[in-house]
């Protein structure tokens, strides 16, 4: 009951932002076909009997580390805790409640699941094996180590159109013209090359914030919207596998996955000195506003050559000027 009060006494999410439309209808048409599983998130009892909804809350009260508990989450055998918190059978399981394990802790739970899912795929192979039907028990992916992202996004491309469900399986990834068994060493270099490269500015696909050290979708990008897809796609894949990347974004990303709008405040640990600057603005009441700041609702931005784009927020926005009265609508 603490840890719900901690949530409603913090900052919670604006009534009026609402949820984002469905990823679904934003996909390339490519993938249109794809018939995506949606995981169905265990309901949290006491949450809904107290109408709390921890997605709502932006900052709690307390920080949640105050709840962790430590000697517990290292004593925890997180395998038998995590058959307890799947089981039918009502076990008690220390995974039902979530807030009191530490991070290192929650992310043994989700490498166990994904494990539980691998081992699934496995058994399903070998019985189409006996029927009759053989498939490939693991997610096999060749790469060329000059020619990685495209071999890697080709690949993926066939097998998320022609058997999404091969994406649960375990990844053994062969580099062309190399010897040597996958026991996750091989992958671990697969995904921090693919990483590398499409991070890499002159890749263009996405941009670094240099305050925040955060990284954000290029909107100055040549490539499809398939492309950033099966961007997406590796990254799942890599943390199903358990494999750690260097990949820095702002929350306000994972706030997207979760189904949720982003708003002003996320602005604060993706471009701070931006987010400064407007809420300098925001915090001045003096009628020269308009004199002070001399903005407009027309916003520049620069794309891959460095080349200056602008984008006017409402039409004719450069002749528009930010006053006292309508710096809320500019901002927001």
């Amino acid at each position: 009951i603490l840890y719900y009060a901690n949530i409603l006494a913090g900052v919670l999410e604006p009534t009026y932002l609402g949820y984002v439309d469905d990823m679904n209808d934003s996909m390339d048409e490519s993938f249109l076909s794809v018939k995506l599983s949606k995981s169905i998130a265990p309901e949290d009892s006491l949450a809904t009997v107290l109408g709390v909804n921890i997605l709502d809350c932006r900052k709690p009260f307390l920080p949640y580390s105050d709840f962790y508990n430590e000697p517990l989450s290292e004593m925890v055998e997180m395998d038998r805790d995590f058959a307890n918190f799947k089981s039918e059978l009502g076990k008690f399981s220390f995974m039902n409640y979530p807030f009191i394990l530490t991070p290192a802790t929650k992310t043994m739970g989700l490498y166990f699941d994904n494990r539980i899912r691998m081992y699934s795929e496995r058994r399903i192979s070998i019985l189409q094996a006996v029927t009759g039907h053989p498939s490939n028990p693991y997610l096999r992916v060749k790469v060329r180590r000059d020619n990685i992202i495209d071999d890697a996004l080709v690949e993926l491309e066939i097998i998320s159109m022609e058997n999404p469900n091969d994406l649960k399986k375990q990844l053994v990834v062969e580099f062309e013209g190399e010897q040597g068994i996958d026991e996750g060493g091989v992958s671990k270099e697969f995904f921090q090359l693919v990483i590398e490269e499409i991070f890499n500015p002159d890749y263009a696909m996405f941009t670094m914030q240099n305050e925040s050290q955060t990284v954000w979708f290029n909107p100055t990008s040549f490539e499809s919207t398939a492309q950033f897809t099966l961007i997406g796609i590796v990254l799942g894949l890599a943390i199903y596998n358990n494999i750690i990347l260097a990949v820095n974004f702002p929350m306000v990303l994972y706030r997207k996955l979760m189904g949720r709008k982003g708003s002003f405040e996320d602005l604060v640990d993706w471009n701070p000195i931006l987010y400064s600057s407007l809420k300098q603005m925001l915090e001045f009441e003096d009628a020269d506003l308009e004199e002070v700041f001399m903005q407009t609702f027309r916003i520049s931005y620069q794309d891959v050559f460095g080349t200056i784009i602008n984008y006017d927020l409402k039409d004719k926005g450069d002749k528009i000027p930010v006053t006292q009265e309508n710096k809320y609508v500019s901002i927001n």
